[in-house]
């Protein structure tokens, strides 16, 4: 088995301030979203992947 992603998950209570926070300073593209996630990725610049889920 090879592992092909992993990310952490942070739980908070303001989903979508984390989420204009991340991609402005850092420039993740959103991969998924929906109310109760949404997951970040860096894409061809690295694996580095992130994600949030509400409180």
């Amino acid at each position: 088995m090879r592992l092909q992603s992993f990310y952490p998950i942070v739980v908070t209570e303001h989903l979508t301030a984390c989420r204009d926070f991340y991609r402005r300073w850092f420039g993740p593209a959103v991969v998924f979203e929906a109310t109760w996630f949404v997951l970040l990725s860096a894409g061809d610049a690295g694996p580095a992947n992130l994600a949030f889920m509400p409180c």
